[in-house]
């Protein structure tokens, strides 16, 4: 009720995907097909930071993107804890940095990439990288999209910023939320 009327702006295009938000205590990746999210969205591709507890948290992040060329890709995850890159890399379980890499053939044309995270406690961080035909290593960030569709829509840019737009920030709408009751 109180964002009734105000324009909402969620991220769209590249450099996103939809995610899913856990919380709970694992020493190895859960099983996400038996948890219940907390909270789901589309925000910056593979963007921990938007955690709601400081441990014992986990994500599930959907993108896609194109291969321009057919041949083989080299994917990196590097992350604290365990991470995987669903099909081509494993980085599972509780330890500090680490990245580990895969390689895979892929046709020329787009693929969905899946990436599961949780965090047990301590450092934080998560890096997805590709590298492959044409492309030197490099953050998969900004060549994935939420949806297919996203992969080739353009980002608008005007002159001046709507006034009326509202950014959704998750860590505020939690804390106005505990503010309201």
């Amino acid at each position: 009720y109180l964002l009734q009327g105000v324009k909402v702006t969620a991220p769209t295009g590249r450099g996103t995907t939809a995610y899913a938000y856990y919380e709970g205590g694992w020493d190895r990746l859960p099983d996400f097909d038996k948890e219940k999210p907390k909270a789901r969205g589309t925000g910056a591709a593979f963007e921990i930071g938007m955690a709601k507890v400081k441990g014992d948290f986990a994500f599930r992040f959907e993108g896609y993107f194109r291969a321009e060329a057919a041949g083989e890709y080299r994917f990196y995850l590097s992350s604290d804890d365990g991470s995987r890159l669903l099909v081509v890399v494993d980085n599972d379980g509780i330890h500090a940095t680490e990245t580990t890499s895969g390689t895979v053939k892929l046709t020329k044309g787009v693929h969905k990439a899946t990436v599961d995270y949780f965090q047990g406690n301590g450092e934080t961080s998560l890096d997805v990288e590709i590298e492959g035909r044409g492309l030197a290593r490099q953050p998969l960030a900004p060549h994935v999209a939420a949806t297919e569709a996203d992969l080739d829509r353009k980002v608008e840019t005007k002159g001046q910023p709507d006034e009326d737009a509202l950014t959704v920030r998750p860590d505020l709408v939690q804390k106005g939320r505990a503010l309201f009751v």
